[in-house]
């Protein structure tokens, strides 16, 4: 194909060329639009791509790829430019190099200049702001916006903006949604950096400051094994050499992330300054692209039933050697069956005993009590492997720490051996949270020395790790759970409540600690640092055992009863969600006794391992707690953290697939019926319309439109990845039956939301905008906090009480404005929600107002003159994340 030329002295517009030469657009006097442009290169030749405009260049996506070269890229305009993605590599050969030179903004979807030699120079030059809103994944695993990476060297990169810094990780003003790397040097999320720089000056400062972030795939991993050192502060930003000289547990790689090849192998002394950065943002792309991301992390393994689709949990077999496993329950394929009310078959042969820890306030005994089993409903195995389980930590709040461990045979000891029931019993008179009997033998602090006893203590030898599972988990069982429960018995619980609730048997998988750690830490490729939080009330204690992305579980207990923690959780729910009260804060008092019991003994940890988001399994009567609004005293928890709440591990899809390119499909009804007893939306045609023209490519449909039948249909289409359903949806006492999503002339029940098959459609996003549900009714909230798990979608955004009709436009405008910026849904949420409590969004003369400016017109029926504030968490805290975060 011959080079194609195009030249005018006024506008320019064409649709999407393709050449395998070059591509040249002048335009003298005007402005210069195209479609996607390829110009990919031969092996005799090199395919450029020139656009020059003396006004502004819009173009779709621009590639120049080739394999001995790719072409160059090379963008002037004496305005604006608006790209897709850009994309000038070569395999195996040298990258082209990009350069983009524009008056004003730039604005470009992510620049790909990597070569299997030597990466393409990336130079961007503007007098305004820098808009990189996507990512990919480059060729060492990294979810970049701009890559320069080459095998042999990379490309330099060279930003020059206005005054304003520039941000890695936040792409809403001048900023980029990914990392900038180069192969050798990473800038990750979140940094903020002058508003002109070049990478090798960025490394040069890096190189002198004791926080950069300089670790390799594989420290990365073997960091995250020592969580509880001093280590674990530091572990986004040691260096890979001072973790070299720090004791580095092993631990195998998770089975289901793929993982950058360590350079230090191929270049060892080069890579002396390497930096490849373990936070990453997740991949985005422009919304209107009709390419769809299907890069999952991590990756979905198997689909038992079609009831089931999107519950697959990634499992992977931790290391009998993995010191971090802590409780441990083995996830290989099951060979002991969970047996209710069956006893463990275990006998004691005594040697001489010592007291494990005489005079302390603590005291600690073992107890046979042969009516007694060791744990319900769990059978147990045990074999002479000698494998050391690694200690879990219990604290009290009111009590000395207490660390349970296993020890290997000494010279005292006391063997369990198979086929004699009978029971060990764990006693501490002075605290009320003590974890498994099964995973932990004691080694008590002495309280009053303030160290441990040196005096020889029986030790209990397990001989072969405890499996458990449960291939269906069927309704209507009654189980109960106590402080000696493990892992898997809190999730069989909690998988009980939901199956007896929507009247179904829910498929679940063994799930252990590594399980749980492994995808956490998986998720961190996507820009996000999570933790899980089993929340368990008791009738005496309130217990809380926390997961991290490494490292071992943690337990904490905080000694109030049940009754005290519901009845303050309801108070406070009701004084936030009471429109008579937004001009009062007497919600404070109540908040931060919440965020003393939930937050506050972990937060310490929460803080050590650098947590920016948190996921909550609730306990029963605590699942519609408005958790964004829970104080410390100086400020709510959503200004800490992104958060989320799933009825439980195992009945949660953690898969990730980003929402790059999908469509929204936005349903609602601004009146009913007269038969169906419903209160007009009159906010709700705005709603779908700012939703679908401005915010995010899709289709909607309006009241009559808005029928079960036309539902279906339009939900089945795959391209629709988001459904909103603007209406009215309530969460009664009773059964599933007895809830409701209100339709223009029907209710659909919640034991019927199986009939939109939305798991075949592999829905990542439905959004209830204007729900309510029963403040303390355990049916209730099973039903909302199911809610992803029945409708068969990965995640759910739904309010806990009816904000009113301004303040949901208000927060669902600012939530798809921020999905296509922010990489993970829990973010888009936080971000929404911190804009109404900053008073970055107000309403002001019948308009909703953004940073002072006139953002959307209010209906006639809603507008009113003056300012109203949108601050009080009766506006924003109701909206919740149900199921995956991300």
């Amino acid at each position: 194909n011959a080079q194609i030329t195009l030249n005018a002295n006024s506008d320019i517009s064409t649709g999407n060329i393709s050449t395998s030469t070059g591509v040249s657009i002048t335009s003298i006097q005007g402005n210069v639009k195209t479609g996607d442009v390829t110009a990919n290169t031969s092996d005799n030749s090199i395919g450029n791509i020139d656009i020059a405009s003396s006004g502004s260049i819009e173009t779709g996506k621009l590639t120049t790829t080739g394999t001995t070269a790719g072409g160059n890229i090379n963008l002037q305009a004496g305005d604006r430019i608006t790209i897709g993605r850009i994309n000038s590599s070569a395999t195996p050969g040298n990258a082209g190099e990009v350069k983009l030179n524009a008056e004003n903004a730039i604005e470009v979807i992510s620049i790909q200049s990597e070569g299997g030699n030597s990466g393409g120079n990336v130079e961007i030059t503007t007098g305004d702001t820098l808009r990189i809103r996507g990512t990919f994944l480059d060729q060492n695993q990294n979810i970049a916006s701009i890559s320069t990476a080459g095998e042999v060297v990379g490309g330099n990169i060279a930003i020059s903006t206005g005054n304003t810094p520039f941000i890695v990780g936040d792409a809403t003003i001048n900023g980029s949604v990914g990392a900038i790397t180069d192969g050798k040097l990473t800038i990750s999320p979140d940094r903020s950096l002058p508003s002109s720089f070049q990478l090798k000056e960025v490394e040069n400062s890096q190189s002198q400051n004791s926080e950069s972030n300089e670790t390799t795939s594989e420290s990365t991993e073997t960091t995250s094994e020592s969580t509880e050192t001093t280590s674990e502060s530091n572990e986004s930003t040691s260096t890979s050499e001072t973790q070299e000289n720090q004791p580095q547990p092993e631990e195998s790689t998770p089975q289901n992330v793929t993982q950058p090849e360590s350079t230090e192998s191929s270049n060892s002394e080069e890579n002396q300054t390497t930096t490849v950065t373990e936070t990453q943002p997740e991949l985005v792309e422009e919304p209107q692209n009709i390419e769809e991301s299907q890069t999952q992390i991590p990756p979905e393994v198997d689909n038992e039933e079609p009831s089931n689709t999107n519950q697959d949990i990634q499992i992977v077999s931790p290391n009998p050697n993995d010191e971090s496993n802590s409780p441990v329950l083995d996830n290989s394929e099951p060979t002991t069956p969970i047996a209710e009310n069956t006893a463990s078959s275990v006998s004691i042969i005594e040697q001489p005993t010592t007291p494990i820890a005489e005079n302390t306030a603590s005291s600690v005994s073992i107890i046979e009590q042969p009516t007694t089993p060791i744990a319900e409903n769990i059978a147990s195995s045990m074999s002479s492997s000698g494998e050391q389980i690694i200690p879990l930590v219990v604290e009290n709040q009111n009590q000395n720490q207490t660390t349970l461990e296993f020890e290997q045979p000494n010279n005292s000891q006391l063997m369990i051996a198979e086929n004699v029931e009978t029971n060990i019993l764990v006693e501490d008179t002075n605290s009320s949270s003590i974890p498994s009997v099964l995973e932990q033998t004691v080694a008590i602090e002495n309280p009053a020395q303030g160290k441990s006893s040196q005096k020889p203590t029986p030790t209990i030898v397990v001989e072969e790790s405890i499996t458990t599972t449960t291939s269906e988990i069927s309704r209507n069982d009654n189980y109960q759970i106590n402080l000696t429960d493990t892992l898997s018995q809190i999730e069989l619980n909690r998988g009980r409540e939901f199956a007896g609730y929507f009247g179904k048997n829910i498929t679940k998988k063994t799930v252990t600690a590594a399980n749980i750690r492994n995808t956490l830490s998986s998720v961190e490729k996507i820009g996000i640092r999570p933790a899980i939080i089993y929340v368990s009330a008791q009738p005496n204690n309130l217990e809380l055992q926390l997961f991290l992305p490494n490292g071992k579980p943690i337990v904490r207990s905080s000694g109030k009863t049940r009754d005290e923690v519901i009845e303050v959780a309801k108070k406070f729910t009701n004084q936030i969600r009471t429109p008579s009260q937004l001009n009062s804060d007497n919600y404070l008092q109540n908040a931060q006794k919440l965020h003393q019991w939930l937050i506050a003994p972990i937060a310490e940890e929460l803080a050590n391992h650098n947590i920016n988001t948190i996921v909550f399994s609730m306990d029963k009567g605590l699942r519609t707690i408005p958790i964004a609004a829970l104080h410390d005293g100086q400020q709510f928890l959503v200004e800490q953290y992104s958060l989320g709440l799933i009825p439980s591990f195992t009945l949660t899809d953690t898969s990730y697939v980003g929402l790059n390119g999908s469509q929204v499909l936005a349903m609602g009804a601004s009146e009913f019926p007269g038969n169906t007893e419903q209160t007009p939306l009159p906010a709700v045609p705005v709603e779908l319309k700012t939703i679908v023209n401005n915010l995010w490519p899709g289709q909607s449909f309006l009241n009559q439109g808005f029928t079960l039948e036309n539902l279906k249909q339009q939900s089945s289409k795959e391209k629709f990845k988001i459904i909103h359903l603007a209406t009215h949806g309530e969460f009664h006492p009773g059964g599933a039956d007895n809830s409701y999503i209100q339709l223009w002339d029907t209710k659909l029940r919640l034991n019927q939301l199986r009939q939109l098959r939305l798991y075949n459609a592999q829905v990542e996003l439905l959004v209830l905008s204007a729900c309510t549900t029963a403040v303390g009714d355990e049916e209730a909230e099973l039903g909302f906090a199911g809610l992803a798990v029945q409708a068969g979608v990965k995640s759910a955004l739904a309010s806990l009480w009816y904000v009113s009709d301004t303040g949901t436009l208000a927060l669902m405008t600012e939530f798809y404005q921020n999905l296509s910026n922010r990489p993970i849904k829990a973010q888009a949420l936080r971000q929404a929600q911190l804009a109404m409590l900053r008073g970055e969004v107000h309403l002001q003369d019948g308009h909703i107002l953004r940073n002072g400016n006139k953002h959307l017109p209010l209906p006639q029926e809603l507008a009113r003159g003056g300012r109203r504030d949108l601050s009080h968490p009766y506006y924003w805290a109701a909206f919740t994340m149900i199921g995956s975060p991300w």
